[in-house]
This record gives C-alpha cells, structure tokens and sequence, in this order.
C-alpha cells in the first residue's frame, strides 16, 4: 500500500520517492495549488497566506505564515517524521534577505590616479531601481566593464540573459565554465506564440486575433515604409494563417503574402524574411531564472542588421516580460544585458516601457548598452534612469552627454574635454555611491580606470 503522502505528491505532479516512515501532512491542503521547482528535489507553493516548501534533499519543509497588518511572519520547519526542527520568526528572515543583497556590489573600477573603488551598490535597499545606462561608442573595454558585473553577480547566484549585438561577450566562457550558455543558431522564439490572458476569474489562451495586432504593431514599429493598407493586409494574412497552419512562421507567411499579391510589403520587409531569424519549433527555456544558481544565457544577434535586431527584440522581451509575469518568480533577481540598445522600440506603450516602469517589481535590472545617438521617444522613457557610464562618445553624442555630466557636477571642469581625452581603460562614472557603508550618496561625475580583470572560478 502506498503512503498517502506519495499519492499526494502523484496527484499534485511532483514524481519524489517518500519512505513508509515520512508524512507531510499539510500536502493536503495544497491540493489544487500551483506549485515551483526552485531547485532539484526543492518545491515551493504559495497561497493569499502561506507559503509550504519542501526540500526533499535535506528530507524537511517549512510552512511560513505571511505577514499581515499588526501580525508579523512566522513559521516552522519540520523533518518528513515530523520532528519540529526551528521556528522562523519575521527578524530571522528579514535580517537574511537584507544580508545577501547588501553584499552584491559589483565592481566598477577605481578612481583615476588612486586606489579607491567605486561599486554598483545593485543590492542597497534604498536603490528604487538597478537599471543602469552604459553609453558611448563600442570598444573592449566597455563591454570588459559589462562582463566584470555580469561576472560578479553570478558569482553571487544572480543569473543574467544577454542580447548580444556584436560579438563582444568574449570571456564569460572562460570565467563561468558550465554556467554560461550561448545561442548561436536561430533565436528560439516564436513571433506567433499565444501567451496566457487573464479573463473572467481564470487564464486563457490568447486568440489569433492579439496575436496578429501584436505582429502589426511590432511591423509598424520595424518597418516605417509599411502604410495602412500593407499593415492590414498583413493582419487579415495572419488571421487567415493561423487557422490554416497548426505551425506557423515568417517563411509561411512571406508564402502567404505572395497568394494575397503583397510584393511590395515583402519588399519592404525584405531584411527580416531573407535573415528569418526565429527557430520558431523551439522554446527559450526561461526557468534558469527561477533557480538561483548564477546561469548566464547569451542570445547571438551579431550577423542581423539594425532592422532585424530591433524586430527580434521586441519579440525577445514580449517573450520574456510574459514568462515573468506569468511563470516567474518576482522575489529573484536577474540581470538583462540589452546590447545596442538604440535599436530597441523604447517609446510610450510598447514592452520596452512597460519594462523599464515596471520591470522592477517583477526582479529585472537592466543594463542599456548604448552605441549611437537616442531618438527623442528613447530619451524620454529612460530619463528616469539615474545611473549612467560613459565611455568615448561619438562626436554626434559628445555634446548632449558633456551636458549631461555638467548637469550633475558643482564644479565648473569641462567634461566635454574630458570626455574627448578619456584613456582607453577609462569611462565617467555616473552612479550611486556608498559613503561610510551606511550612506547612499546621489551620481556625482568622476573618472574611473575600469577593472580589466578575470577571476577564476
């Protein structure tokens, strides 16, 4: 006969072996709940109230009641005979939350001329957001600056995903070993992918008709030489498609486009059907995010052009914004490394601001790398993004940013000169800064040598 623990863990869909011995008795009331594997053998369900885990490495779980108005958070951890192995109380698990994060501080680099180092203070509890912009023309040591944080926060178990532009990423392999995964084949997403909607008291599968507005939307976005008629002509395709095919995908829907006579919006969106860059049969496996344990994954978009890239980015955030929202887990950070940033559609109403508004409540930080000049949209949607790195710029940027540093300095230097005079390890730091360990101090310019550096593992 089996134990009645087993046959709940059956029920519920969780395949883990349960001695005769072993009980978990408030698996019952867990019954019909969602639940996460956070790790191999360790299991987490949530309700309005409690939060069960079970670890069926260490053979124990702990039940936490939340905490409420004039309650604090309290819980117990139990071993599967069910022995009483620690009470948890809302000082112990506060105090460990804020411990961790404090400790990640990535390493910037160090004053010109001097030994002191500056940090990003990613996890400081007064920071409203770990966004950050890195702007200035390409060069090795701009992206040496972006790998050393990457690198750092994965050896403090936040995981990254990267979007890489221009094949620059060139020694995470070398640093990260079996943690670091890069893509180097179609994109493994789908552009035609219905995500789930929240309707009526329960989720349900987007219909072809969000799916086909979306397509449009993103075309508009893409590509400006489409005109009403062509971006309604490529709605009705999809729409008629996606009844058709069980699988469907832009080689299908050029095939389709050319029985409907629209040869000039084929022109017209010539780059993204000759690249074709979705694997649309395979999935980008998202949960890496969720199991804490440093993984960094790079999605190679280095042999596209502008088009393309901005097209695949909007579908690479709309697929991860709804893993997020949807399958994620909000409490775990994770690092988004966002590579030519200026090709990305940041403008009111699109993912990409919905992101930056509201990224950080779901465990986003994000970093824009920025090459060339910013439209006006992108400019106002990332304005609020307080922490800023520049490197050289180009000489179509120089003035703005030299403004822009000014803006922040008391003094009266001439960063425009600066600026234009800046060593090839050297960037201008914008950014929060820690005083005394306890005081998080507003962006002040100054010059930092970056830290050209490979830890080993």
């Amino acid at each position: 006969m089996e134990n009645i623990t087993t046959l709940m863990l059956k029920k519920i869909g969780i395949d883990e072996k349960v001695e005769f011995n072993e009980t978990i008795p408030i698996l019952k009331n867990y019954i019909n709940k969602d639940f996460k594997e956070l790790d191999d053998g360790i299991y987490i369900f949530e309700d309005s109230s409690y939060i069960l885990t079970l670890d069926f490495n260490k053979r124990e779980y702990s039940h936490i009641l939340k905490p409420i108005d004039g309650f604090e958070a309290e819980g117990w951890i139990f071993d599967f005979q069910g022995n009483l192995i620690n009470e948890i109380s809302a000082e112990f698990e506060e105090s460990v939350g804020i411990n961790y994060l404090e400790n990640v501080r990535p390493l910037f680099g160090t004053a010109s001329g001097s030994d002191y180092k500056f940090y990003w203070e990613y996890g400081n509890p007064e920071f409203e957001s770990q966004n950050i912009i890195i702007e200035g023309k390409a060069s090795p040591c701009k992206y040496c600056l972006v790998q050393n944080l990457i690198v750092d926060l994965s050896y403090n178990n936040i995981p990254s995903f990267i979007v890489d532009c221009n094949g620059q990423f060139n020694y995470l392999k070398d640093n990260l070993g079996d943690k670091y995964y890069k893509n180097v084949k179609k994109v493994p997403f789908n552009p035609f992918k219905k995500f789930l909607r929240y309707s009526e008291n329960d989720f349900v599968e987007e219909d072809n008709v969000h799916v086909a507005q979306r397509f449009i939307s993103w075309c508009h976005q893409s590509f400006k030489s489409l005109n009403h008629k062509d971006l309604s002509l490529i709605y009705i395709t999809i729409i008629k498609s996606l009844q058709k095919y069980k699988h469907f995908n832009l080689s299908k829907l050029k095939k389709e486009l050319l029985n409907a006579d629209g040869y000039k919006i084929i022109e017209k969106m010539n780059d993204l059907f000759e690249d074709d860059p979705f694997n649309g049969g395979a999935t980008f496996d998202w949960s890496y995010l969720n199991d804490f344990s440093g993984k960094v994954k790079l999605v190679d978009l280095s042999s596209y052009g502008e088009i393309t890239q901005k097209f695949v980015y909007d579908v690479i955030l709309n697929d991860l914004w709804n893993y997020k929202l949807m399958e994620g887990l909000w409490e775990f950070p994770f690092f988004a490394v966002l590579d030519n940033a200026e090709n990305i559609n940041i403008r009111s109403n699109t993912i990409a601001s919905k992101i930056i508004k509201k990224g950080n409540e779901y465990g986003w930080s994000i970093a824009f790398i920025i090459q060339n000049e910013l439209n006006k949209d992108s400019l106002n949607e990332l304005k609020n993004i307080t922490d800023r790195i520049y490197f050289s710029p180009s000489l179509n940027t120089l003035n703005k940013i030299s403004e822009n540093i000014s803006n922040l300095d008391d003094s009266q230097k001439d960063w425009k000169d600066k600026l234009s005079n800046l060593k090839e390890n050297q960037c201008v730091l914008c950014t929060h800064s820690l005083l005394h360990k306890d005081t998080l101090l507003s962006p002040k310019p100054i010059v930092v040598d970056v830290s050209n550096y490979k830890k080993e593992l």
